[in-house]
């Protein structure tokens, strides 16, 4: 009987946890973020955003030595003055009128970053991210934008074509 009480009580535990899962109430993505280098040595953020609008960028650390519960931090929130759809470029060293804060940022070596298109009113979705390693900036070369395979740093070059093909096929 106490057999029969523990395997019950234990598939009624594993049950309960499957109906809780990692059930996510997400809104389909707004587009896509990448990152690409102009041909004097400037970082820029890419986002081609299809679905919604978007008027933030924001730049994150990433999870490397949080906790379950903190949240990563935010280095860096550029806002533009209208949302905007399309390929959206953002110079990290020198931020175009319309942009704020005007600061420039720099990605520090032997750190991760996560960086996401988003909405500040209005609409829920944000892009997929890309993740950068401070270390791993150098490499890029001008003329690609790099996206990030799922969660890792491992960046990817394509054309800007491709980089836009791609989005719209997020957006699908």
């Amino acid at each position: 009987m106490l057999k029969t009480l523990a395997a019950l009580t234990s598939v009624a535990a594993l049950t309960s946890l499957a109906g809780c899962g990692n059930a996510v109430d997400a809104e389909p993505p707004a587009g896509l973020a990448g990152i690409s280098v102009t041909a004097g040595g400037h970082l820029v953020i890419d986002v081609f955003v299809c679905r919604d609008k978007v008027d933030k960028i924001e730049i994150a650390r990433d999870r490397e030595g949080l906790k379950e519960t903190e949240e990563n931090p935010v280095v860096r929130t550029y806002t533009f003055e209208r949302p905007m759809t399309g390929h959206i470029t953002l110079d990290l060293a020198r931020p175009a009128a319309g942009w704020s804060p005007q600061a420039p940022t720099t990605f520090e070596a032997g750190k991760g970053y996560i960086v996401t298109g988003e909405s500040s009113k209005g609409y829920d979705s944000e892009t997929f991210q890309v993740n950068v390693e401070g270390d791993g900036v150098d490499a890029l070369k001008p003329g690609a934008v790099y996206t990030s395979d799922d969660d890792t740093t491992k960046l990817t070059a394509h054309t800007p074509a491709e980089f836009e093909k791609n989005a719209k096929k997020v957006c699908a």
